[in-house]
């Protein structure tokens, strides 16, 4: 492709806008995002378990709730498009869920609720006669669930309000979590299982988890560092005045240190999803936004370039595959999800309460499905869902998927705005990363994870929330001229980025 047509691809692209900004960007402009970037690490260095009563996960939590009201004044601010809406509207329908368990209803109405006939009975027995009591079987869970949302809401929020050419210093921060993680990771292998390096009282002592307690959601958080870094070193590369090989090594390193932690990790479900993550990552190697601007002969050496580090992963995956450690649940997985399916069918359409799942699962594991292990979780969050939120929260779990996909296809579309849209793309592949895990896992389960989770969709419905706001700015400012009798703005590239067109010059005869 010509110069030319390259410089008429950026017009009105989120990467123009970027490239235009970039050098007028004064300091106190990264101060949103950098205030983003750190709660994600915080995030990432605090939750990596749900207790409660840790202090890390307190400060999160009181760190969010400041994140989430200055948010909410920034993005009342924003005239958002219609993906960014819906999202929004989607994540108020999901806390009114979950506050609608924790509403109060009669005795009697709450008696016929299904698989409740039980509670009356008990409190008839002890002799105790409540006046209302709410959906949820456990109103303490319940309220853990409500107060769990509040890091991802708030990191949702403030994502969709960063600036287009800020967008790269969460997904930065993601992955500077994840390095550190396995370095962590590395060292507690490296101690063995009376390593003081882990920091959660219950872990998977003997294996890397980093700031997790859970070999696998650690693993989990290096898959989706992987799109993020094939994103980030395609956004270096495209760079102009930055060597093609800084672009590279920074990939290739970081490449490294993931296969590193994977490998030390010993999961095969984060084997597998890394590798999953790792072919889907090439795709945005040959997308508009892709390898482009450089010679035809720095394009062929870098596509055979990271072609060989697409192998060379692929086939270490395979080899850290064989080392892997089985999880002693797997075998169990079956029995556990057939308990979850009978007691969401007696609970059925309402679900027994988001949180409920421990205590529930209790009441019908029969002896024979007992396991000398502890059953916490289905270790599939879409069984859990169903069980503890019923029908209305199968209903939200299908409108988000049809509106992911739906926002996927606008950013993956290889025509129009979102042409050049490699961050929002990277980002896709880490969420399709995790809802996958969660057939087999609770990740988003994890105060670090559903964070990650909720700065990955933020920045896929960034790529429309700001657009709206900017079309208008362009509006008043060509309106403002055609008021004066005047021809209207035209909007350009500034010098920095103009091409020169000599055969356009000789056919007017300008000089």
């Amino acid at each position: 492709m010509s110069r030319v047509g390259r410089a008429e691809d950026m017009h009105f692209t989120g990467e123009a806008e970027e490239h235009l900004g970039a050098r007028g960007a004064s300091a106190s402009a990264y101060i949103w995002p950098g205030a983003v970037s750190l709660a994600v690490l915080l995030a990432i260095a605090a939750g990596g378990s749900t207790q409660a009563a840790s202090f890390a996960l307190l400060l999160l939590r009181l760190a969010c709730a400041v994140l989430l009201a200055l948010g909410m004044m920034r993005l009342w601010q924003q005239d958002l498009s219609r993906s960014p809406r819906l999202a929004i509207v989607l994540m108020l329908l999901v806390i009114g869920l979950v506050a609608l368990h924790l509403v109060p209803f009669p005795v009697t109405l709450h008696g016929m609720l299904p698989g409740r006939s039980f509670v009356s009975s008990i409190y008839d027995i002890i002799g105790i006669a409540p006046s209302a009591m709410p959906i949820t079987l456990s109103p303490a869970a319940t309220w853990d669930c409500l107060l769990a949302l509040l890091p991802p809401v708030a990191l949702f929020v403030a994502t969709l309000t960063i600036p287009p050419r800020f967008r790269w210093m969460p997904a930065a921060a993601i992955l500077a979590g994840a390095a550190a993680s396995v370095l962590l990771g590395l060292a507690q292998r490296f101690e063995g299982p009376q390593s003081g390096l882990y920091i959660h009282a219950f872990s998977n002592f003997g294996s890397a988890t980093g700031f997790f307690a859970n070999r696998n959601h650690f693993a989990a958080l290096l898959c989706v560092a992987i799109p993020l870094t094939w994103g980030l070193s395609l956004r270096l590369y495209q760079r102009p005045g930055l060597p093609g090989f800084a672009a590279l090594a920074f990939g290739a390193l970081m490449m490294v240190v993931i296969l590193m932690g994977l490998a030390a990790a010993a999961s095969r479900a984060g084997i597998f999803l890394g590798m999953l993550a790792l072919l889907l990552s090439t795709f945005m190697l040959w997308s508009p936004g892709g390898i482009r601007r450089r010679s035809s002969k720095a394009r062929i050496t870098s596509v055979a370039l990271i072609a060989a580090a697409l192998l060379i992963g692929q086939f270490g995956m395979v080899g850290i595959l064989r080392l892997a450690e089985t999880d002693p649940l797997t075998e169990y997985r079956a029995t556990i999800a057939e308990v979850t399916l009978k007691a969401a069918a007696d609970f059925f359409p309402f679900g027994s309460g988001l949180g409920t799942f421990r205590p529930v699962y209790a009441m019908y594991e029969s002896p024979a499905a007992m396991t000398s292990a502890y059953i916490n979780h289905a270790h599939n969050d879409w069984l859990e869902l169903w069980l503890e939120g019923g029908l209305p929260a199968a209903l939200l779990a299908a409108a988000f998927l049809a509106l992911f996909a739906s926002q996927c296809w606008r950013v993956w579309s290889t025509s129009g705005r979102h042409a050049h849209s490699i961050i929002p793309r990277a980002a896709s592949i880490g969420i399709l990363v995790l809802l996958l895990h969660s057939a087999v896992d609770y990740p988003l389960r994890m105060p670090a994870l559903a964070s990650v989770f909720a700065v990955l969709l933020g920045l896929l419905f960034a790529e429309q929330a700001l657009r709206s706001a900017s079309e208008g700015r362009r509006s008043r400012r060509s309106q403002v001229p055609q008021a004066a009798g005047l021809q209207p703005a035209v909007f350009t590239i500034p010098p920095a980025f103009k091409v020169q067109q000599p055969q356009a010059r000789m056919k007017d005869g300008r000089q």
